[in-house]
């Protein structure tokens, strides 16, 4: 039977940071330093230890680097400048950043006996144990063979979901005392579309000036910010964005054919913008510098194209502008999880072996018909696609396999959501430990108005539109928000404004908010001064014949003060380019017309 660790407590008060506190980070243990931006790193980074910083992303390399003097080990560097950096200055400290993946390759430069090896971020090793099981397995192969080694997290895994190898390791903890609680106010969307409508919607507000702050959004899709950048652009904003994710080949092309050959991918320490996009490849351990900025999370649930949902680094997202006065207050938009479906961790615990008894069929059937049919079978790479996606398979090149770490990694997931970081499940003992205040209260969105409607591009309902206005011009001072609301409507829908302007309040109630009766009332004032009000009215088609008793009737059918002096057939000529014609109807030859154009 595993024993469980007993948990040795460091007092940080009165300190902020670690490092005016420790010289050195603990040895051979799992340290929990609880706050994000307290400095762990940057104690490993500055002091006089040979260290080996091992990290989930190159991101968070070349973040600390623009901070450190230090060196990063990853795809794409050569070992030739690694073995230039560790001949030069023999008496200073080394510090060498390496990502998860190349630790092991990093070994066949170094001793690892002269080094201390620091796994920065460790949760990481369970949250990415499906979908990057190799570069997990390099970690934990390889972990042991260093002088000393410290697996650090603000993030912390109770036992009975952490990674066999690691359950044993003793546990340090820092107790900061009193920590202000950070409010996180919860937004419930009631369908994927609503949830991105309301995000557009959010960033709309922050470009046209009608809230103040710097918003970063914290999304887990590239795919999806480019879609929203793009709606933005589509609808005619003057965009000013940062989209910080994975600098990928694969991600510079999405935003490339999204948004157009300019647009790059920008960095966690780029300087904000005014609307910021982050992707958690790109947030976590990075440091974001912005005194005004804001934080939201999105969830879309259990989306497909995504490993996990970013409810689950919610831990890390907090706190993570270093230096933002808004810091303790975060907003999250989220469409129903399976981490919010269920009350109790043993009914999660039923969902997730069913899924994972699906995925373990899924793997069966891709090994029989791997063994069956031809490599490029569309079967085959159907399965294998939905493999890709799957959070409990392992799937690189050929090989599709169920994750050995599945289990352990979505029952932590659901534990971050629902019980370490919620009052729900847990109770205040555990909630109290921790710097977080997470509201039970969560605010149900409300169905998009006509104007929110039209603000995001879609078509808005016109009675609601024309109430809305009305609501509007009541109002006596006209702030920002209601100054681009009215613009909104006036340019979206003219004929409110122009209906308001002419007739006043009364057209709409009189005409019960029609948009067909409006507009007649509207074209009525403009008469037969305006031939196109005449054409609109007439509505004939280019290219069709017409009867001359039809047209002759057709100009009867105008009100009054719209029919021509001429009031026969051939006063059709004055409105649209013509031509007599000939044409058979029921037997019958009929004298016509056909519309060629208009004049």
């Amino acid at each position: 039977m595993t024993s469980t660790p007993s948990i040795t407590t460091i007092t940080a008060t009165p300190h902020n940071y670690i490092g005016e506190f420790l010289n050195d980070l603990p040895d051979n243990c799992f340290f929990n330093k609880v706050l994000t931006g307290c400095g762990g790193t940057t104690v490993a980074l500055a002091n006089d230890k040979n260290y080996v910083i091992c990290v989930p992303f190159i991101s968070l390399i070349q973040n600390k680097l623009d901070q450190h003097n230090a060196f990063g080990f990853y795809s794409g560097v050569s070992s030739s400048e690694l073995t230039e950096y560790l001949a030069a200055n023999p008496s200073t400290a080394k510090k060498i950043l390496v990502t998860y993946d190349s630790l092991g390759k990093l070994l066949d430069y170094i001793n690892p006996l002269d080094y201390k090896l620091l796994i920065d971020e460790a949760h990481k090793l369970l949250d990415s144990a499906s979908f990057r099981y190799k570069a997990v397995k390099t970690v934990m192969q390889n972990y042991a063979k260093f002088q000393s080694y410290v697996f650090m997290t603000a993030t912390p895994v109770q036992d009975k979901y952490q990674l066999p190898e690691l359950i044993e390791l003793p546990k340090v903890e820092i107790d900061w005392g009193d920590i202000v609680p950070v409010n996180l106010v919860k937004t419930k969307a009631n369908s994927p579309t609503e949830l991105y409508d309301y995000t557009i919607l959010t960033a709309i507000k922050y470009l046209e000036g009608e809230l103040s702050g710097t918003p970063y959004f914290f999304m887990n899709s590239v795919r999806k910010i480019t879609d929203l950048v793009k709606k933005l652009k589509d609808l005619g904003k003057e965009l000013d964005v940062n989209i910080i994710c994975a600098d990928t080949e694969e991600n510079q092309l999405e935003i490339k054919k999204k948004l157009g050959p300019k647009w790059n991918i920008s960095r966690a320490n780029s300087q904000s913008r005014k609307l910021n996009f982050c992707t958690s490849t790109a947030f976590e351990g990075s440091d974001i510098y912005c005194e005004d900025g804001i934080t939201y999370i999105i969830s879309d649930g259990f989306r497909t194209h995504t490993k996990y949902d970013i409810l689950t680094t919610i831990p890390q997202i907090v706190g993570r502008i270093r230096n933002s006065k808004y810091k303790n207050n975060v907003n999250l938009f989220y469409y129903d999880s399976p981490y919010y479906k269920y009350v109790s961790p043993e009914e999660y615990e039923c969902y997730v072996k069913k899924e994972l008894d699906a995925s373990k069929k899924l793997v069966e059937d891709y090994e029989n018909f791997v063994q069956e049919r031809d490599a490029e079978d569309k079967l085959i790479q159907s399965i294998k696609y939905f493999a890709i996606t799957d959070p409990y398979i392992y799937s690189e090149d050929d090989t599709v396999e169920v994750a050995h770490w599945a289990w352990h990694n979505e029952m932590h997931n659901y534990e971050v959501v629902n019980t370490s970081y919620s009052v729900r499940l847990q109770g205040v003992e555990l909630v109290n430990k921790t710097p977080y205040k997470y509201s039970d209260n969560v605010v149900e969105l409300e169905a998009l108005s006509g104007l929110s409607k039209l603000r995001v591009g879609k078509v808005p309902n016109f009675s609601e539109l024309c109430k809305e206005y009305l609501k509007l011009k009541k109002i006596k001072v006209k702030k920002k928000e209601v100054i681009n609301s009215l613009a909104a409507i006036e340019l979206g829908c003219p004929v409110i404004k122009n209906a308001y302007e002419k007739f006043g309040e009364e057209i709409f109630t009189r005409t019960r908010y029609s948009k067909k009766k409006i507009e007649t009332e509207l074209l009525k004032l403009k008469a037969i001064k305006d031939p196109n009000v005449i054409r609109k009215l007439l509505n004939l088609e280019i290219g069709k014949k017409y009867a001359l008793e039809e047209l002759k009737n057709k100009i009867l059918s105008l009100p009054i003060d719209y029919q021509p002096t001429k009031k026969t057939a051939n006063s059709i000529q004055d409105f649209y380019k013509v031509k007599k014609t000939q044409f058979s109807k029921n037997g019958k030859v009929i004298n016509g017309y056909v519309i060629l154009g208009v004049k």
